[in-house]
């Protein structure tokens, strides 16, 4: 039954290895790399010759990287308080036994 579980396993990972290594490839061939890279150091709006000016841009940023350090801070409060309360469960030690055999 052990051989019968692994082969399954074995089966999806290959099946997520390769469709991810699929999706790579037709990213690649539209060139998504490129456009991303573009937008984000130029402003350039991937397929059409639009660009966004400098101020918008930074704009865009500041707001976006302030929303991810508030969502962190505010996990990392949440779970500071958390393990003041004793919600949070200790690491499990594992038992040393002192009985013989």
């Amino acid at each position: 039954m052990r051989t019968f579980e692994r082969s399954l396993r074995m089966k999806k990972a290959l099946t997520i290895i390769f469709i991810s290594l699929s999706f790579i490839l037709i990213l690649d061939s539209v060139n998504a790399g490129h456009a991303l890279v573009m937008f984000l150091l130029a402003g350039v709006i991937p397929g059409t010759n639009i660009t966004i000016s400098g101020s918008s841009m930074l704009e865009a940023f500041t707001l976006l990287i302030g929303f991810t350090l508030s969502r962190i801070t505010i996990s990392l409060i949440r779970l500071r308080d958390a393990d003041d309360e004793g919600t949070i469960p200790a690491q499990r030690r594992p038992r040393i036994s002192s009985a013989r055999a």
